[in-house]
């Protein structure tokens, strides 16, 4: 997929979108979904359980947490009103669909298993988050320093495969979640002393959120130039740090959908830049969530066209959002030194003119 069909792609998605979402006939049906079901049916079958020994789950825990934070979410969000609906509306269905590809990876011969159960885990650890759109935002404010501690750890696995890049990805997410937490106390404490009429920005978050996805994006448009010289395993990390990117873009998008129908309820004033960034994302959300969908056995066939596909969002997302948050500026990494942590043994004397040239801003990619 080329970056202009990128661009059309999130135009029609904006007809797909709100001609959808604003069905609110799902308000009163009960929740489907199955954290141990989806689970089991990418799970690799025990030999022991197919006789008659006693098999114990070691799962069990994780999965009822992981169903409790669905479910706690699920409940709350049929309740809310316009926009804040919309949004929220397709973050649970990307939260699904972000669930059941860790489920899918956790079983797989790969370098993905161990780092999707590990992030699973982390799902666990946010099962408190229900009742309300402002309690969902108060436990969240609560674990979002152990989801980031957790997600750094992930991203300190991949270290053997992608170097020092990973640092560069965890200085991002630390940026992304000092600032996220920062805002949500903001507006919790306009909500405690104001009854949440003192404004608070979002964008910040989207800043932060948009510089973790280019992060990402550029290792990836990156190793895809020199797919032909690594290794698999450098292509599975770098779709797990896009995971973890995939996260932050579903709680950034759940959270703002929670700010917003807390305001609407004490009738104050939403901001509809924000809210049109948001609907940038929501966009982006969508179409990464329909990407990672392809990668599929055998996955070193289908991670290539996904990776590439991410890069050209990335792309797309940055123009769409310029008006408002500004030009982004780049990164602090250059292809030379992502070249460096992938390519194990090339010196930087030895790196192609067509790199040095480059520039560090993602500028999207096409497969030849």
């Amino acid at each position: 997929m080329k970056f202009l069909t990128c661009l059309v792609v999130f135009v029609l998605l904006v007809e797909t979108i709100s001609a959808t979402s604003f069905n609110r006939e799902d308000k009163e049906k009960k929740i489907s979904f199955s954290v141990a079901k989806e689970w089991e049916s990418f799970s690799k079958k025990d030999a022991c359980c197919g006789c008659n020994c006693s098999c114990v789950d070691p799962n069990k825990e994780t999965k009822e947490k992981v169903q409790e934070y669905y479910d706690g979410c699920r409940e709350v969000t049929w309740e809310f009103r316009g926009e804040a609906y919309v949004i929220a509306d397709n973050v649970m269905k990307s939260f699904e669909d972000y669930l059941k590809k860790l489920f899918f990876f956790s079983g797989t011969n790969s370098t993905l298993p161990a780092n999707s159960n590990a992030m699973l885990v982390t799902m666990g650890k946010c099962n408190k988050m229900n009742k309300s759109a402002l309690n969902i935002i108060f436990e969240f404010e609560k674990v979002l320093p152990t989801v980031v501690i957790d997600f750094k750890n992930v991203a300190d696995n991949l270290t053997p495969y992608l170097g020092d890049l990973t640092c560069s990805f965890k200085e991002a997410l630390d940026e992304l979640g000092c600032v996220f937490r920062q805002v949500m106390k903001d507006f919790l404490l306009s909500c405690k002393l104001t009854g949440c009429k003192l404004a608070v920005d979002y964008e910040p978050v989207f800043k932060k959120l948009q510089k973790l996805m280019n992060t990402v994006a550029f290792i990836a448009e990156t190793a895809l130039k020199n797919k032909c010289e690594i290794k698999p395993e450098v292509q599975e990390s770098v779709t797990i740090l896009s995971a973890q990117f995939w996260y932050f873009n579903i709680v950034a998008q759940g959270i703002y959908s929670c700010v917003m129908d807390t305001l609407y309820e004490n009738e104050c004033v939403v901001v509809q830049t924000t809210t049109s960034v948001s609907m940038s994302f929501n966009y982006a959300l969508v179409s990464f969530t329909q990407a990672i969908s392809t990668v599929v056995q055998p996955i070193s066939q289908t991670i290539t066209g996904f990776l590439a596909t991410f890069v050209n969002l990335t792309a797309a997302l940055n123009t769409l959002v310029k008006d408002i948050l500004g030009l982004f500026g780049g990164l602090t990494i250059t292809a030379a030194e992502v070249t460096q942590n992938i390519l194990k043994n090339i010196k930087l004397t030895q790196l192609t003119s067509t790199l040095k040239g480059r520039t560090n801003i993602v500028k999207g990619f096409a497969l030849n």
